[in-house]
């Protein structure tokens, strides 16, 4: 876990802060029910192997026969005794029993990301920190498209729970982590896990035990391990729960403070296995379905839409009026937002998950020639600073449709849907608007080109930028001054300072 840094590789693996563990899904007991035979045949054979990916950290990687031990070897055997055609999946391969398959995706070391896990290397009183990032966020995109999994087994965060410095071989290892964060964090992972592999079950894990703690005085650790549960409970986009911090842990099932003997993997095995078990006997993938096809290229479902009244057929409800905003006929379909002539805007707050990525499309079109006119979205921390906008201004004469892209900045917590002018002359009409999770706007094209086929109308996609001339700060309507008067609001920019936090002394359980 934290003694994970390639220039000290053969130094780390004796390192006593070897820092591990994972996260999955399913309510869990460990009666002899789960145990497979050869007789405990799947009701359900799937056609080509099922490919799993163990994603992780040191507690999915394992160390084989010699060393702390993983789960993989022993849910391989459970699985394939009980008649399933399965594949475990991965970049990595490590040993784990004779017969079982090696293949994973577990990182010793590394934490729920992005970015929180910059391993540093003191020498000489000087700090030179590495490029590569020690966190699964910022790397899982190229590992789901090079192994296609079917289901994912999510185990990590441990490691977002421990600060520290540690020295190994002279040399000072320094991890910094916000242990507040983990839980949005993991809920952006399993996000990302989606948006690049859309057609993937996701089983998503509680923390499992340590040794010298049960976590129940540590308020980080149980906010980890309460987002994995509400995650579990959203099914219908293939996303499970299971509880491993349920497991009776002994100190005879831990090899250190956070590895396991194999007498506590084979435990964990279980608990993974009774979920998967059923799951695989009526394996069913993930299929995007084929809608009622829907004639030209207005076929731009938004299922999931975050936002209320998009097509203003309600008027301005649920929308916040900054001056010069009205409902108009002059839309792409039925009604539109009409912003202009004068300085004006409007706008919708919605929440907004921190490291999330987030695509907004709508339909806009400009008449005459505003000194400036364009939307956006923008990203608000707790504290009512804004963190970050983007915009598009470019836009036609006539509709079109309009796409933006960005990623949710650290510490935001919503999202700002907005139009704006700076009037003079002209206005600026948008209609049709649609703000969604990346991964379910991919989804919805995906249903898009289905329903268009074998002709599918395709629009260029706009580059987002971000801007310097923001709108303003969500407030309660008030009197509005002459237009005369009005400038264009400036940036805020907000210092964000991060907590450090102690390392917990690591006392082993007697």
């Amino acid at each position: 876990m934290g003694c994970f840094l390639p220039v000290f590789k053969t130094h780390f693996w004796g390192c006593i802060s070897r820092l591990v563990i994972a996260i999955g899904v399913a309510t869990t007991n460990f009666g002899p029910s789960i145990y497979a035979s050869s007789n405990n045949t799947s009701h359900y054979q799937a056609a080509s192997p099922v490919k799993i990916m163990a994603l992780g950290d040191s507690l999915t990687v394992g160390e084989g026969t010699n060393g702390y031990q993983s789960y993989r070897g022993h849910l391989y055997q459970l699985l394939t005794a009980a008649g399933h055609k399965i594949d475990f999946v991965g970049s990595q391969a490590s040993p784990t029993m004779v017969g079982a398959d090696e293949d994973h995706e577990g990182h010793a070391g590394f934490t729920i990301g992005p970015d929180n896990a910059r391993y540093c290397n003191t020498i000489n009183n000087e700090l030179a920190c590495g490029t590569e990032h020690y966190n699964l966020y910022d790397n899982v995109d190229n590992w789901l498209k090079q192994s296609n999994p079917d289901i994912v087994l999510l185990n990590i965060g441990i490691n977002d729970m421990l600060p520290q410095i540690v020295t190994v071989g002279g040399a000072g290892i320094n991890r910094s982590v916000d242990p507040d964060r983990a839980a949005p964090q993991l809920k952006g992972l399993v996000n990302r896990i989606r948006e690049f592999a859309p057609n993937a079950k996701i089983i998503v894990s509680s923390l499992l035990q340590v040794s010298w703690r049960d976590g129940a005085d540590w308020p980080a650790y149980r906010m980890v391990n309460t987002m994995a549960r509400e995650l579990g409970q959203n099914r219908d986009n293939g996303i499970y729960f299971v509880d491993l911090n349920a497991i009776p842990l002994q100190n005879t099932d831990f090899y250190d403070s956070f590895h396991l003997t194999n007498a506590g993997a084979r435990k964990v095995a279980l608990a993974w296995f009774e979920i998967l078990n059923p799951l695989l006997q009526n394996w069913q993938p993930i299929i995007v379905p084929t809608p009622t096809p829907k004639i030209g290229p207005e076929a731009q479902p938004c299922e999931g839409n975050l936002l209320k009244n998009p097509t203003f057929v309600e008027g301005l409800a649920n929308w916040e009026d900054w001056g010069e905003a009205a409902v108009s006929d002059e839309s792409h379909v039925g009604r539109a937002l009409q912003i202009g002539p004068s300085v004006g805007g409007a706008g919708q707050m919605v929440p907004a998950i921190a490291a999330s990525s987030y695509t907004l499309s709508l339909w806009a079109k400009r008449t005459g020639k505003p000194v400036w006119a364009g939307f956006g979205i923008a990203f608000w921390d707790g504290g009512n600073s804004k963190l970050a906008m983007y915009s598009v201004d470019n836009i036609a004469s006539k509709y079109a449709i309009y796409t933006i892209t960005a990623v949710a900045p650290w510490g935001a917590t919503r999202a700002q849907v907005w139009a704006w002018t700076n009037g003079e002359d002209g206005n600026l009409y948008v209609d049709d608007i649609c703000l969604l999770p990346t991964w379910l706007a991919q989804r919805n094209a995906q249903v898009a080109a289905a329903a268009l086929n074998p002709t599918v109308t395709t629009t260029p996609f706009t580059q987002p930028k971000l801007i310097n001339t923001p709108i303003p700060k969500p407030v309660t309507r008030q009197a509005v001054a002459p237009a005369t008067t009005r400038n264009t609001p400036q940036p805020a920019v907000q210092t964000v300072k991060k907590q450090v936090r102690a390392t917990p002394t690591l006392v082993r359980k007697r």
